[in-house]
């Protein structure tokens, strides 16, 4: 997990990133994330931010609970 902090935006614009990595980390979530807390931090437009944030959050969630339901449901 601590590879994917790397290929964000949490220590490096993505803006001087190669092309293919650049391609990579603008669509993590981490770096949604990080985005969304330096816009609140740091004031300015923050609501496409945090909804990108939000989404990727409700996404993975929905995804991992509806495997673990169904895993939990192949165990039983």
């Amino acid at each position: 997990m601590a590879v994917f902090v790397f290929a964000s935006s949490a220590f490096v614009s993505t803006a001087t990133m190669p092309g293919p990595l650049r391609l990579y980390a603008n669509h993590q979530p981490v770096t949604a994330t990080v985005n969304a807390v330096r816009a609140l931090v740091l004031g300015g437009p923050t609501l496409d931010k945090v909804l990108a944030a939000l989404a990727w959050t409700i996404g993975i969630t929905v995804v991992f609970a509806a495997l673990s339901v169904r895993r939990y449901r192949q165990a039983a």
